[in-house]
């Protein structure tokens, strides 16, 4: 099944907010994704992975993390 356009938004922007919280936070991968709904580590580490590969090749991606990361 196919995401819609809005769903594909909010999972990148959830993406994004799970990244902020492991750049920012101190907190472990375990209790990030406890905030997140109860996602384990693994899917955690695995969306940081996305937006990391993401913000590599999209500039705008890229500035928009760095603004946001302060």
């Amino acid at each position: 099944m196919a995401m819609d356009r809005a769903s594909a938004y909010g999972s990148e922007a959830r993406n994004v907010a799970i990244w902020l919280a492991w750049q920012n936070s101190g907190l472990t991968l375990r209790e990030i994704g406890s905030m997140f709904g109860g996602m384990d580590y693994a899917a955690v580490s695995q969306r940081i992975r996305r937006i990391q590969k993401r913000a590599a090749t999209d500039k705008k991606l890229k500035r928009t993390l760095e603004m946001l990361n302060v």
